[in-house]
């Protein structure tokens, strides 16, 4: 047979570097996700140097020579920025994803309020922006901001720790994730993205919704946890892992390694097929099922922790104790987290769900 080509590479020598290397640590990642990877390396070796801030800002362009140039502040070229030993503090930076062409901008980043102003009134408000804050001692804040300095209420905390990721924080991301990715159909679909729904209305789901859910998880992890190497479909002699979540860290005896913070297993369930016939699956065989993927893949990767994530496209409103009862008991035994989120089925169910639950607080 021919051989066949990848971007002028053989596809043999792609398939041997994978089989040497594994899997990039910036496979899955968007272009935001690659972007806070490097940057958070960066800023935290500067902040290894001392550093100070109190402040930075660093715009993510395309074409960041013409962009700045025909903006209305001045700034210098610094081609050597990616090196690390640029002061970053009370500055603002545009670069583009690679960090490989960045200039500092002639804005100084002295008062939040002003510099989000100054970056707007120079034409720059579009650009995604993350802020580094290093007013708190040993507690670093990095910001995001995906739709720049315009929309500064559309905000996301960057974790660039080595802490490991506690139950609260993942569970928080996963919130983020269901209310801006997943909750209604018409956000599902925003986008021109691939939504888990076939036809939301008749409770139709695409082929294989777990699988679209897994791949737009994916990126959104490694934008939140960007020193954290987050994989989807790891192997082990157990199954296939749906998202795993490592920190690189040394042996004690120095070698490299890493440390598993989490490990997700994902279940869709669905009333109905993609070919819109009664669905015939068990969902409590399902449950149980994914309970007991979570809890042999959590061991055999010693994650420090480990969730059943079920996102229910069912028309019936079950609570999660009801969804969970057969293995409650048991995760709490085995430090198993037990999360669901509801797949609303039209954008009224949405407002009747919102606005009754706002009602029965108020």
């Amino acid at each position: 047979m021919p051989e066949t080509y990848v971007g002028g590479v053989p596809e043999a020598e792609i398939q041997a570097l994978f089989d040497d290397e594994g899997m990039p640590f910036e496979a899955g990642a968007d272009r935001i996700g690659r972007f806070l990877r490097k940057l958070a390396a960066l800023v935290l070796s500067r902040i290894q140097r001392g550093d100070a801030g109190p402040f930075a800002m660093f715009l993510l362009g395309e074409q960041v020579r013409q962009r700045v140039g025909s903006c209305g502040c001045t700034s210098k070229p610094k081609p050597l920025f990616s090196n690390g030993n640029d002061p970053i503090g009370a500055r603002v930076w545009m670069m583009n994803a690679r960090l490989a062409e960045t200039h500092e901008l002639d804005i100084d980043f002295i008062d939040d309020g002003d510099t989000f102003a100054a970056v707007i009134t120079a034409g720059l408000g579009d650009l995604p922006a993350v802020t580094l804050d290093l007013r708190t001692p040993g507690e670093p804040r990095l910001s995001l901001f995906p739709d720049g300095c315009n929309q500064p209420g559309v905000k996301y905390e960057i974790e660039i720790t080595d802490r490991p990721i506690n139950p609260e924080r993942m569970k928080a991301a996963l919130d983020t994730f269901y209310a801006e990715n997943l909750r209604t159909p018409m956000i599902a679909k925003a986008g021109h993205a691939t939504s888990p729904w076939r036809k939301a209305s008749k409770g139709v789901p695409s082929e294989r919704p777990e699988e679209i859910i897994e791949g737009r998880l994916l990126p959104q992890l490694k934008r939140l946890f960007p020193r954290h190497d987050s994989r989807s479909q790891a192997v082990n002699e157990d199954g296939i892992v749906d998202i795993s979540v490592y920190m690189p860290e040394p042996t004690r005896s120095g070698l490299p390694g890493r440390r598993c913070d989490y490990v997700l297993e994902l279940k869709a369930l669905a009333d109905r097929t993609s070919n819109d016939n009664p669905s015939s699956t068990d969902h409590a065989e399902q449950i149980e099922k994914g309970y007991i993927q979570a809890l042999a893949y959590s061991r055999a990767e010693k994650s420090l922790h480990a969730a059943l994530c079920l996102f229910d496209m069912r028309a019936a409103d079950f609570t999660d104790a009801a969804c969970f009862a057969d293995v409650q008991d048991r995760a709490v035994t085995e430090r198993i987290d037990l999360w669901r989120w509801k797949l609303l089925r039209s954008s009224e169910e949405g407002r009747h769900v919102r606005y009754r639950s706002q009602a029965a607080v108020e």
